[in-house]
């Protein structure tokens, strides 16, 4: 799923065949009921494109998206040949900064950045795990966050002590977590390692609560040395 920010242009390129191109960006709704997804073709946003001598490359722009989940989909002008299709989730602006590279045994330093569009309080949290662990767990993002190893799986909702200790018992070894109200639009997460965790590539998870916005999430990358 790829991430995008609700303040930044959509845009992106497509390879096609020919000079013309479509593509659509078709809303999904979750059903709380179900837990199914359905999409929206009805009330989706439509362009044809032309080649803007790129080769066989059709850049997009489709503005500023209101947040939530999405299809785009990309199909030849006659719209008989799908060309491509990616789920997006489209969010409140979140941006993170971490260190490149730190020792096992050292505290791990997050600033976040995550505005409000209401008045209340802002919950963030983060959690990191090596890369292996992290490529076997499903992480499903819609109204809230579900990660699953396995047949165990927890839900993030509100970034809350219930959040997390439904967490606790799905994490693997080498993994820690932390969260806190933010005050403000910035702040700074310190995730606390082992100094007998495995050295390699770790990935940070980063996720932001507020009423207004709903939950948010970023990802980053950094290696123990």
């Amino acid at each position: 799923m790829r991430l995008h920010n609700a303040g930044a242009d959509l845009t992106g390129m497509i390879s096609a065949a020919g000079s013309e191109a479509e593509v659509s960006l078709m809303p999904i709704s979750v059903s709380r009921d179900s837990g199914g997804l359905k999409v929206s073709p009805k009330t989706s946003i439509e362009k044809k494109l032309t080649d803007s001598k790129n080769g066989s490359w059709i850049s997009f722009s489709l503005g500023n998206i209101v947040p939530g989940g999405y299809i785009l989909e990309a199909r030849e002008a006659n719209g008989s040949v799908l060309l491509g299709r990616v789920p997006i989730l489209v969010q409140e602006s979140l941006k993170i900064a971490l260190p490149e590279k730190i020792s096992p045994g050292d505290v791990l330093p997050v600033k976040v950045m995550a505005n409000s569009s209401g008045k209340g309080s802002i919950t963030v949290g983060a959690i990191v795990m090596p890369a292996y662990d992290y490529n076997l767990t499903n992480i499903t993002v819609s109204d809230k966050i579900v990660f699953a190893r396995g047949d165990a799986n927890a839900e993030i909702k509100k970034i809350d002590v219930e959040d997390v200790m439904n967490l606790l018992p799905i994490l693997p070894e080498d993994c820690t977590l932390t969260y806190q109200l933010q005050e403000g639009n910035e702040s700074t997460l310190n995730l606390i390692t082992d100094a007998d965790w495995q050295k390699g590539r770790y990935v940070l998870i980063c996720a932001a609560y507020d009423k207004s916005s709903g939950t948010r999430v970023a990802q980053g990358f950094l290696d123990l040395v």
